[in-house]
C-alpha cells in the first residue's frame, strides 16, 4: 500500500504545477460570477506564474496524505451549501455565487483547499489522523446536538403539531450530521497543535454551556417558537446569563486541563460523556414516544365521488368563491355584461358583510353557526361551534326532510367536528396510515435549525433567529383517494353534472379558490362567472335548475394586504330561490350579513319555520332596502398592546396577528372604509390561540 502511495505521490511530484493550476482554473471560475472576465484572467496568470516558479505546488504534494484528502473532499464543503440554503438563504445573489458550492467541482476545489491550508500549518502528517480523530469526536458531539438530538425531542414533545413521520427525516438529519462532524473536524485541524489543545477543551466547555442552556436557563421559554416578551428579557437577565456561559465554559476548561495532567485522556472522555448522554437521551424518546411520530394516520376521508352530484328533486346548493369581493362585481359588470345574461333570476346583494375575514372561521360560522368567542382555543372553538344544540339541530332537521348533505374542499383543521353533519366525511373500519407524496426538505431543514439554535443560544443571540414565517403546515403533501377539485380552471373543465340515482334531495357546500391570491384577479374572476353561468346552465339541460335554491357567494372579501383602502368586510353574495323566474338580474341594496347564512337556508330548504327561527335566527329576506340594521364584523390584527400568543400549526408565535378587532355598525358596508383599528366604533379583543 505504501509503495502504491509513494508512486502516486511521485506522480503528483512530477506534475503538480497542473493540479494546483486545475484548482486555480476553479477558483477563477467562481471569481468570475463577481469580477469581470478580463479581470478574472489577469488574477489567473499572475497565480500561475507564482504557483508554477515558488515550491508551493512540491509543498503541497509533500505533506500530501490520500487518505485525509479523499475525506476532505466534498465533505468540508457541503455544511457550507446547506448553512447558505438553510440559514442565510436570504444573501445577494453575487455573493452566494462565488461563496456557495454548488457543483461537484466547487466541492472538489473547496476540499483540496481545505487540505492545501491544513498541509501549511501540520508538519508531522503522520500525527494529523490522531489529531483529526479528536476533532471528529468533538465534531459528532456539537452536531449530533444539533442535528439530532434537539430535532427529536421537538418532534416528540409536539407531535400534535406536525403533519408527518420521523423516517421522512431522520435519514438526512443523521447524514448531515456526519457531515457537520467531518466539516468541523476539518476546521479544527487547522488549529497549530500547540493551541490546538486548549481550543479543544474550550469547545467542551462551549458544549456543556449549550446543554445548561436549554436544560436549565431559558425558564419558561416554549419547547417551540419565541414569544415577544420571552424576548423581551432585561439587560440584567441577558448580562447575567453571559455570566453564566463564561462561567461554565471557565469551570469545564480549568478542570479539564488540571485533569489532563493525571489523566491524559480527560477531553476525549468528557466528549464521549457528553455525546452518549444525548445518545440515550434520544433513545429513550423514541421508546417512549406516541406512535403517531412513525406514521400520520386518520380515522376519516372526504369521498369527492359526487362533487357533481345533485337530486332530480330538490337542490341547495351553495358555491363559495373564496376571497372574492363585492366590490369586484361592478367593474366586471360594466365590463363585461354577457356573463349576467345567464344569472338573470339571481338577486345580487350589493351591501353584504362577512362575520370574519379568515376562511377557517367564516366557513364555520356560515355553516356551523359559531359564535364569536375569542377566550377559546382551537380544539375549544370547533367543538363549541360544531357540536352546538343550533348546529346539531340544523344537520338534524336536514336530514328529517330527506337532505343528503356534501360539503367539498372544506377547510377544517380536524375533520371529526364535521362527522355527522356531512355525509360524505366518511370513517375507514380502523386508523388509516396517510400515504406521503412530497416533503419538502429544504423547509423542514432551516427551520429545525432554527428551532435548534433558538433553544441552545444565550438570550443576548436568540433574537437574531428570524422566526417569521416558520412553519410546518406545508412540509408534507399526502397522497388522497379521491380527487376534490378547487382550482377554478380545474373545476370548470371538469364539471359534468349528473343526476343522483337517488330520491334524496341535496344539500351542497363547494368551497373553491375564488380570487384567493396569490392569482391573476381578474382572470380568477372571470372564471369565478364562467363557473356560474355554466353550473346554471347545466342545471337547466338537466331539467332541475326550477328545483334547486342556488348561492354563490364568498367567505369574506379580499384581505388588508390587497386593500388600496378600507377591508375586505363585502364578500360577493347572489341568490335564486326555487322556482324564481326573472327577466333580468335584480341588483339590490338590502343589507346582507352572513350571519344570516344558516336561517337561509333553513328557510329556502323546507325546515319546520316553528323550529328554524328559534334556532337559526333571521333570514335576507327579513330585510328590505329600507332596513337599516347593525352588522359586526370581526378582522384579525396585530395590535402591540396585546400580549403575542401561539398560533396552532405554525410552532412558532406569531407576529401576524394577536387579536380581533371588532368594528360594529350601524347602516350601510360602506361605514367600515377608511376604519383602522382603535378608530371610532372599534374595539380590540385578544386572542387566546391563534388558528385561523
Amino acid at each position: 500500500m505504501d509503495s502504491k502511495v509513494n508512486k502516486f505521490k511521485g506522480f503528483l511530484s512530477k506534475y503538480s504545477f497542473i493540479v494546483l493550476d486545475f484548482l486555480l482554473l476553479a477558483f477563477i471560475f467562481q471569481m468570475s460570477y463577481i469580477v469581470h472576465r478580463s479581470v478574472a484572467f489577469v488574477i489567473m496568470l499572475i497565480l500561475f506564474e507564482v504557483v508554477n516558479k515558488t515550491k508551493l505546488a512540491k509543498k503541497f504534494v509533500d505533506r500530501f496524505d490520500i487518505g485525509l484528502f479523499l475525506m476532505s473532499i466534498g465533505i468540508s464543503t457541503l455544511p457550507m451549501f446547506f448553512f447558505y440554503r438553510y440559514v442565510i438563504s436570504d444573501l445577494p445573489e453575487f455573493l452566494t455565487r462565488f461563496s456557495i458550492p454548488i457543483t461537484i467541482i466547487d466541492c472538489i476545489f473547496f476540499g483540496c483547499i481545505i487540505f492545501y491550508i491544513l498541509s501549511l500549518f501540520i508538519k508531522n502528517t503522520k500525527g494529523l489522523v490522531k489529531k483529526y480523530a479528536k476533532a471528529l469526536l468533538a465534531g459528532l458531539a456539537l452536531s449530533f446536538l444539533f442535528n439530532i438530538y434537539l430535532p427529536i425531542d421537538s418532534f416528540v414533545g409536539n407531535i400534535s403539531n406536525f403533519e408527518f413521520p420521523i423516517q421522512e427525516f431522520i435519514g438526512w438529519q443523521l447524514v448531515f450530521c456526519a457531515v457537520c462532524a467531518f466539516a468541523f473536524a476539518t476546521l479544527l485541524c487547522i488549529i497549530p497543535d500547540k493551541i490546538f489543545k486548549y481550543v479543544y477543551v474550550v469547545f467542551l466547555g462551549l458544549a456543556v454551556a449549550f446543554y445548561v442552556q436549554y436544560s436549565f436557563l431559558n425558564g419558561k421559554l416554549s419547547l417551540l417558537g419565541v414569544s415577544n416578551d420571552e424576548l423581551r428579557v432585561s439587560a440584567s437577565t441577558k448580562i447575567l446569563n453571559i455570566i453564566v456561559w463564561i462561567a461554565i465554559i471557565a469551570a469545564v476548561s480549568v478542570v479539564v486541563i488540571l485533569l489532563k495532567k493525571k489523566k491524559d485522556q480527560v477531553d476525549i472522555i468528557g466528549y464521549g460523556l457528553y455525546l452518549a448522554l444525548h445518545i440515550v437521551s434520544c433513545i429513550l424518546l423514541l421508546v417512549f414516544a406516541p406512535k403517531e411520530i412513525y406514521g400520520v394516520t386518520t380515522e376519516y376521508y372526504f369521498d369527492s365521488s359526487e362533487q357533481y352530484v345533485v337530486s332530480k328533486n330538490n337542490n341547495v346548493i351553495v358555491i363559495v368563491f373564496d376571497c372574492f369581493d363585492n366590490s369586484y362585481v361592478a367593474p366586471f359588470h360594466e365590463a363585461h355584461p354577457e356573463y349576467f345574461d345567464g344569472l338573470k333570476d339571481f338577486t345580487l346583494y350589493t351591501d353584504t358583510c362577512s362575520v370574519y375575514d379568515s376562511t377557517v372561521t367564516s366557513m364555520s360560522q356560515m355553516f356551523g353557526g359559531a359564535e364569536f368567542d375569542n377566550t377559546l382555543g382551537k380544539y375549544d372553538w370547533f367543538d363549541a361551534c360544531w357540536n352546538s344544540e343550533k348546529t346539531t339541530t340544523f344537520y338534524d332537521e336536514l336530514h328529517k326532510n330527506g337532505y343528503t348533505c356534501n360539503c367539498y374542499n372544506f377547510e377544517m383543521p380536524e375533520p371529526q367536528y364535521l362527522y355527522g353533519k356531512f355525509d360524505n366525511l366518511k370513517k375507514y373500519d380502523e386508523p388509516h396510515k396517510l400515504e406521503l407524496e412530497s416533503f419538502d426538505y429544504d423547509n423542514f431543514r432551516r427551520d429545525f435549525a432554527k428551532l435548534a439554535f433558538f433553544r441552545s443560544l444565550p438570550y443576548c443571540l436568540k433574537g437574531s433567529i428570524e422566526f417569521d414565517g416558520l412553519s410546518f403546515r406545508e412540509i408534507a403533501i399526502y397522497k388522497i383517494s379521491t380527487e376534490c377539485y378547487y382550482r377554478n380552471a380545474d373545476y370548470y373543465a371538469n364539471m359534468n353534472i349528473t343526476l343522483s340515482d337517488t330520491d334524496n334531495n341535496y344539500f351542497m357546500v363547494n368551497h373553491l379558490n375564488g380570487t384567493h391570491q396569490p392569482c391573476d384577479q381578474d382572470v380568477e374572476i372571470m372564471n369565478s362567472f364562467m363557473i356560474m353561468e355554466g353550473f346554471v346552465d347545466q342545471l337547466q339541460q338537466l331539467g332541475v335548475y326550477d328545483n334547486s335554491t342556488i348561492i354563490f357567494t364568498s367567505d369574506h372579501g379580499y384581505h388588508n394586504e390587497q386593500a388600496e383602502f378600507g377591508w375586505g368586510a363585502t364578500p360577493l353574495f347572489l341568490i335564486k330561490p326555487p322556482h324564481t323566474t326573472q327577466d333580468q338580474i335584480v341588483f339590490t341594496s338590502t343589507p346582507e350579513w352572513h350571519e344570516d347564512m344558516m336561517g337561509t337556508i333553513a328557510y329556502l330548504s323546507g325546515i319546520d319555520q316553528d323550529v328554524a327561527p328559534k334556532f337559526f335566527g333571521d333570514t335576507i329576506f327579513d330585510y328590505n332596502e329600507d332596513s337599516v340594521r347593525t352588522r359586526i364584523w370581526y378582522d384579525r390584527v396585530y395590535d402591540e398592546s396585546v400580549p403575542a400568543i401561539y398560533s396552532t400549526g405554525r410552532l412558532n408565535y406569531t407576529t401576524i396577528y394577536n387579536a380581533y378587532c371588532k368594528y360594529e355598525f350601524t347602516g350601510s358596508s360602506d361605514c367600515l372604509y377608511g376604519k383602522v383599528p382603535g378608530s371610532e366604533g372599534t374595539e380590540i379583543l385578544p386572542m387566546t390561540e391563534y388558528f385561523g
